[in-house]
């Protein structure tokens, strides 16, 4: 990948700390992101989307050991089949961020909508 490709490829960070990933807004101090599989998570998206669009939607999907919770937030802004999305997490932290990310995203509260934060 060439040093153009890479910089394209990788998520914008404004200078208050906000991650634009596709679609998401997110914050990721304090859980995990990883960065370089922007692209995987890009891949992902478009092959959630191309299998989906054969479906009856709603579908339901998870996002096991979601850290910032980028990929479930991914599906429901960028997937229109997507109904509703899981974003599970052990840790207390992600849970928070994961919601708050949500809310930078324009999603409504937890619940209020179409995701759900758990820790089990």
């Amino acid at each position: 990948m060439t040093a153009a490709a890479a910089a394209a490829a990788a998520p914008e960070r404004d200078g208050g700390g906000v991650v634009q990933e596709g679609l998401a807004r997110l914050r990721t101090e304090g859980t995990f992101y990883n960065k370089k599989s922007v692209l995987q998570r890009d891949l992902t998206v478009l092959a959630l989307r191309t299998w989906l669009h054969q479906r009856p939607a709603p579908a339901v999907v998870l996002d096991a050991m979601a850290g910032s919770g980028v990929r479930a937030l991914r599906y429901l802004l960028e997937v229109p089949q997507v109904g509703t999305a899981v974003a599970n997490d052990s840790s207390q932290l992600a849970l928070a961020a994961i919601g708050t990310n949500a809310l930078l995203s324009g999603l409504r509260p937890a619940g209020a909508q179409r995701y759900t934060a758990s820790d089990g």
